[in-house]
Parts: structure tokens; C-alpha cells; sequence
């Protein structure tokens, strides 16, 4: 079973991934010590790629699969597996999938987008040719892992993109709130008493809504 392992140096807090056999999973440590080094990448992003990749490389070592020889039907499980946090070859009953709850979707795109740099960067050093399955330019018969420095540059150029995607639930709708509720807000923060003159609470704070109010920002309907 692979972990994400919080690791002490003398240059601060770290992490990596330890395999089944207890020893850095050595293509997930090269590729984090490539973040640490090249990208300048701080302990909590590599905390949270760490965790992503452990992830990872359990379902590679449970499922017997080559974490080098990976295609597109077998990276779709783990996405299944990421979801459900069901272990590998475990699958729902109806019934159970109704009642347990699921990972959110920004989870998983997290989880998968870890996955697909972890290939990306192989793949540039190592000419590991899973990312090229994983990813595609314009169509799916024209694929290609490499993109050139200047292409965003050249709108001519079809911009590689993952074939695994994740869609985010649609946004609540922003709440509006109605007059007399704007009004209960600027008197719960200050309101004026006649029988003193002299406004009672924090002016200040009933200035910042009302002017929140009035630009639109914090508006009733």
C-alpha cells in the first residue's frame, strides 16, 4: 500500500511516497524533487501532490499494472476509485451508492490533474509515452505531448488537452437580498437615535455596507 510520507530536512518540511515495499516510490520522488528544485514549489503543494500520486501508485501496484505502460481504459477506474474512495476492484451495490457520499469533483479534478503533470513530466525527460494517451491536440487521432514555447502565442496551433475531464457542479445561484433585509443589516450594524441625536453602534461598519449597497456589490432585490 503506497503513502504520502511528511519528510524533515535541515531546508524545512517536505513530503514524499513510500511504496508497498516502504521505500520512496522512486518516479513519483523524482518528479517532487523536479517541483521542489526547478518549480520552487512550497511543502503544501507538494504535500497535496504527494497525496494525490499515493493515491496513485496504490491503485497501479492493487490493480498490476505498470505505472509506465498506462492507457486510457485503465486510467478511467482510478477516477471511479478517487470518487468513491472505494479500494481497487471494490465496487458499489446501487443501494450504497445512493447512501455514501462522494468526493467533491474539485477533489478529483485535483487528484487527476496531479497525475496527468506527474506523466507530463516523464514523459518531457524520460519520453514516457503514457501522457500522449492521455492527452490529445485538436482530435483524437491527432495527439501530441509536446507543445513549443512560444504556441500559446500562435492561436494556429491546437493546444493539447487531457482526455480525462472532470465537470464541477454548476454554482449555487448568488442570493439577493430584499430591501427590507438590506435595511435590518444597516441598523443591526448602527442606527440613529433621536431621543439622544447621536447614532447608536458602529457607524463605520453600517458606512461599509451601505456603500457595499449602493455600488451593487451587496445588493437587495
Amino acid at each position: 500500500m503506497a503513502l504520502a510520507q511528511r519528510v524533515e530536512l535541515d531546508s524545512g518540511r517536505t513530503w514524499t511516497v513510500l511504496g508497498s515495499d516502504h521505500l520512496p516510490v522512486g518516479p513519483v520522488e523524482e518528479f517532487l524533487e523536479f517541483m521542489r528544485v526547478a518549480r520552487d514549489a512550497s511543502p503544501n503543494t507538494i504535500r497535496s501532490y504527494a497525496a494525490s500520486l499515493a493515491r496513485w501508485w496504490e491503485y497501479v501496484e492493487s490493480a498490476g499494472i505498470a505505472w509506465d505502460a498506462v492507457a486510457l481504459p485503465t486510467f478511467m477506474p482510478f477516477v471511479t476509485i478517487v470518487r468513491t474512495g472505494d479500494p481497487v476492484g471494490v465496487t458499489r451495490l446501487p443501494t450504497a451508492a445512493a447512501e455514501l457520499a462522494e468526493a467533491a469533483e474539485s477533489t478529483v479534478a485535483l487528484r487527476i490533474a496531479a497525475v496527468l503533470s506527474f506523466y507530463r513530466f516523464h514523459a518531457d525527460v524520460h519520453d514516457v509515452p503514457v501522457a500522449g494517451r492521455l492527452y490529445r491536440v485538436g482530435s483524437r487521432r491527432g495527439r501530441s505531448r509536446y507543445v513549443r514555447g512560444l504556441a500559446h502565442l500562435d492561436r494556429s496551433v491546437a493546444k493539447p488537452s487531457p482526455m480525462v475531464r472532470v465537470r464541477g457542479r454548476a454554482p449555487r445561484p448568488t442570493p439577493i437580498l430584499s430591501p427590507a433585509q438590506v435595511a435590518a443589516i444597516l441598523d443591526d450594524r448602527a442606527r440613529f437615535d433621536a431621543a439622544s441625536g447621536c447614532w447608536v453602534g458602529s457607524v463605520r461598519d453600517r458606512l461599509l455596507f451601505a456603500t457595499l449597497h449602493e455600488t451593487g456589490i451587496f445588493s437587495g432585490g
